[in-house]
């Protein structure tokens, strides 16, 4: 039997998404192993962008694959606030794509320009899968102890 894993360098969680991609199982393993790889560069995240102005560090990685899509993750030491991390991804898209505000529950709309925007609300990740013409774009919230994270996979029909 095959297994889909997804990893998590930067926050370190691996979990299965075999069965239901969207109610991931978490697994634990033996974090030791991470020790003796550069996970980061094993999965060729490359850093692009680092704020280290105040209290609250950020720091961007985007990984290329040779499929035309490419994913990004950019970590919020400090930041925990969904309402906030969120803003950060709402201020990049064009007015009317995103909702102004995080909706409270599971949201599917569509737009001229995006024919479906679908909001995945639970109580530790925020997905969100813009479907459009030129691609796929799928954005992650969540956040460990002290940090949160914006994920960005965007692939190109």
């Amino acid at each position: 039997m095959v297994r889909v894993l997804e990893f998590f360098p930067l926050t370190k969680k691996l979990q299965d998404i075999t069965n239901d991609p969207e109610n991931p199982e978490l697994l634990k393993y033996d974090i030791r192993i991470l020790e003796k790889n550069d996970i980061s560069k094993l999965c060729g995240l490359v850093e692009i962008n680092s704020n280290n102005s105040n209290k609250n560090s950020i720091k961007c990685y985007r990984k290329e694959n040779n499929n035309y899509s490419f994913k990004e993750i950019c970590e919020y030491s400090g930041v925990k606030d969904f309402n906030f991390l969120y803003s950060q991804i709402a201020g990049k898209f064009q007015q009317d794509d995103l909702l102004k505000a995080l909706p409270k529950k599971d949201t599917i709309y569509s737009t001229l320009s995006t024919p479906e925007v679908k909001y995945s609300i639970k109580k530790d990740l925020i997905t969100i899968n813009i479907t459009s013409e030129g691609g796929n774009t799928v954005l992650k919230i969540y956040e460990t102890k002290d940090k949160g994270f914006i994920e960005a996979t965007k692939s190109i029909d």
